[in-house]
């Protein structure tokens, strides 16, 4: 899926696998990533800031995306700039269900961003056990 060697890049790294996680494809990728793209890839949002697919698709709440790119091995701690992973996004996007699923697969709740936060307040934690699945 990726341009032939020497045939230049895409614009802000912009892969079809990204794309297809942005608009919330989730059935076409895993054979998307069959193709050659990989899932852990980082796009230049906005030209300047660097997301991966899970990453993205957590800040846009796509579930069944992230299930998808968990599904095909997506680093479910990849952070994006400043330490941030999709679980820090999740949570502060007040996505519960979101949440539970990174937590689910693996997600560090104790993971440390550059700032010294961690993605669950103390307080979270317990709201995410309260609300039945």
């Amino acid at each position: 899926m990726r341009l032939p060697p020497g045939q230049g890049a895409p614009l802000f790294n912009a892969s079809p696998l990204f794309l297809a996680a942005y608009a919330g494809n989730a059935d076409i990728l895993r054979s998307v990533a069959r193709c050659g793209d990989k899932v852990d890839d980082k796009i230049l949002l906005l030209g300047q800031i660097p997301f991966t697919p899970l990453v993205g698709a957590s800040l846009l709440g796509k579930t069944a995306v992230v299930r998808a790119l968990l599904d095909i091995d997506a680093a479910v701690d990849k952070p994006e700039e400043g330490g941030v992973t999709a679980l820090g996004d999740a949570v502060l996007g007040n996505q519960i269900e979101m949440a539970r699923l990174l937590i689910e697969r693996g997600a560090d709740v104790n993971h440390v961003d550059e700032l010294g936060m961690t993605p669950l307040p103390v307080g979270c934690l317990g709201r995410l056990r309260a609300i039945p699945p």
